[in-house]
């Protein structure tokens, strides 16, 4: 919680000064009502009167003032944008997603294993941004570099041959592609993963893989089959 006009605190002091007011007030009333006539009749004379109710009276009049001043000093909470730096790495995960990945020569299959360790990968991380690249013979980003980890696994669960209609292996466009899911403008912490069970057919992964050196980005490539 914080007071966007702290400066208004000393509309405060006009709860004291006017409890003041009201016992210096009830005094003078006292006084007054004395001179005009012995107290017994005074009092047959006011049985009407609640001092009770004046007490009431006089209380709701205090806090009134009070939460006046108060509001006055702008109290706010809640939630607010806040500037903050972010430690952690950018990852981005290159799934091949081509139809050799069915294979089970590793169980289930190649490409269920793989789900399973990136999922496993996934649950590891804290603070990392992660993104998914599914590749065959071209290569599309499945997931945005993200915090939410819960929607990445979704992403995750639905890596399939079916998602790229062009056959091959094409381990040049899943760097370029990963590339772009970066940050041009950061040189530092960024991470290419690289799951796939065959070679490149595209030709272009040698030069891809240097560009992203000179971009300061480390690429982790992890044969399955």
């Amino acid at each position: 919680m914080r007071f966007a006009s702290p400066d208004q605190f000393w509309l405060l002091a006009l709860v004291p000064l006017c409890l003041l007011f009201f016992l210096w007030s009830r005094s003078r009333r006292s006084k007054a009502l004395r001179r005009f006539a012995h107290m017994d009749m005074v009092k047959r004379l006011t049985e009407g009167i609640s001092s009770f109710r004046r007490l009431i009276k006089a209380s709701l009049i205090l806090l009134c003032i009070f939460f006046a001043a108060l509001s006055l000093t702008r109290p706010q909470w809640g939630t607010k944008m806040e500037l903050i730096k972010r430690k952690g790495l950018d990852i981005a995960v290159a799934v091949d997603v081509s139809l050799s990945m069915y294979a089970e020569d590793i169980k289930p299959s190649r490409l269920a294993k793989a789900r399973q360790e990136i999922s496993k990968f996934i649950d590891k991380l804290s603070g990392d941004r992660i993104a998914l690249v599914a590749f065959a013979g071209e290569s599309f980003l499945q997931c945005p570099l993200t915090l939410d980890y819960g929607a990445a696994k979704i992403f995750l669960d639905v890596l399939d041959p079916s998602l790229i209609p062009v056959p091959g292996t094409a381990i040049g466009s899943a760097i370029e592609t990963s590339l772009k899911a970066f940050n041009a403008k950061d040189r530092k912490y960024k991470v290419i993963v690289l799951l796939t069970d065959g070679e490149d057919h595209s030709g272009r992964a040698e030069k891809l893989a240097k560009d992203a050196a000179d971009q300061g980005v480390i690429i982790y490539t992890v044969g399955i089959g």
